[in-house]
């Protein structure tokens, strides 16, 4: 009966795969937050992925934006994702390159940040678009 309290720990170990992260308990960066005005027409993408946060550089250009995302599961997921770019006309930039849906990867339980980039001057909001993928 021995032999089997011994596996316990190898199968945890074997079984995990979440990264362990450390970080400055005093953070010294500054950061400049976001509010968020969340569309959800997905409630499955929502359980799976969700924005927690969001933060964005205005003072010099190119206006940057970066969006903190989460994977709410154990398991790895892929979502797609887009950004829109407002200008102060209230007209949204169209750019081939920048309209092309791109393909992200996160880890169970993990975070990453996605980053934007005003691809001209004088953008003044952004929209981000999550989706899951068609297959």
């Amino acid at each position: 009966m021995k032999l089997p309290a011994l596996l316990i720990p190898v199968a945890l170990l074997l079984g995990c795969s979440s990264t362990n992260t450390y970080e400055p308990v005093e953070k010294t960066a500054v950061v400049d937050p976001v509010l968020l005005n969340k569309v959800i027409t997905d409630p499955g993408l929502n359980r799976v992925a969700r924005v927690v946060g969001a933060r964005e550089q205005r003072e010099t250009e190119p206006y940057v934006v970066q969006v903190e995302i989460q994977n709410l599961t154990r398991e790895p997921q892929r979502f797609l994702y887009q950004w829109e770019w407002v200008l102060p006309n209230g007209l949204v930039y169209q750019s081939d390159s920048q309209d092309a849906w791109r393909q992200e990867w996160i880890r169970g339980r993990e975070i990453v940040y996605l980053e934007g980039v005003a691809p001209v001057p004088g953008v003044r909001d952004f929209k981000l678009k999550l989706t899951e993928p068609a297959d």
